[in-house]
């Protein structure tokens, strides 16, 4: 169901929501059924309702998506397409102004870890290595005595990266994990 709250979260519309449901489940899940579910996960989070209907004014008025960083995603010809290719283009317009705005906070993210990794002697010492990004998370290898410390670094990194606009300060989620399975 995790997946489901992800796709709900990127556009996923009670149609789609029926058929992974349904195939999740093995039984049948009627639209009236899911759309029951994203009413109330609407409820649970105004503020994405709010959100998604931005995005979608943002592409149908200008043309194009703007994250908080000022990056631009351009969908040209909108009303010169049909209803469903608008609604696909606005569904990757709220896409685009998160994955940008993840994607342009991973970057400074992984920018300052360097320069504590590299210009300060703690980050010396430990020796931790940025290993890749992932969708919005950061995947860092150190040696098993400096994961607190490590943590703590990549979580006060994380906070650091200041988002344009009315900000609340970047929730951060950490784990330790021992293999790359996990």
């Amino acid at each position: 169901m995790v997946s489901n709250c992800f796709g709900m979260a990127y556009g996923l519309g009670a149609p789609g929501l029926a058929d992974q449901m349904s195939l999740e489940f093995g039984r049948f899940v009627s639209v009236e059924e899911a759309q029951k579910i994203v009413d109330g996960y609407f409820v649970q989070y105004p503020g994405l309702k709010t959100f998604f209907d931005a995005c979608k004014l943002e592409v149908a008025a200008k043309g194009y998506v703007e994250t908080p960083f000022l990056s631009r995603r351009y969908f040209p010809g909108f009303y010169k397409i049909g209803r469903d290719k608008q609604a696909k283009m606005q569904r990757e317009g709220m896409n685009s102004k998160i994955q940008g705005c993840i994607a342009i906070m991973l970057d400074k993210a992984s920018v300052l870890l360097d320069q504590v990794r590299y210009d300060t002697d703690i980050g010396r010492q430990i020796g931790w290595e940025y290993v890749l990004a992932v969708h919005d998370a950061m995947y860092v290898h150190c040696p098993e005595q400096y994961v607190e410390t490590t943590s703590a670094i990549v979580k006060w990194v994380m906070q650091s990266i200041i988002i344009p606009g009315p900000n609340k300060g970047l929730e951060v989620d950490l784990d330790v994990l021992t293999r790359w399975g996990e």
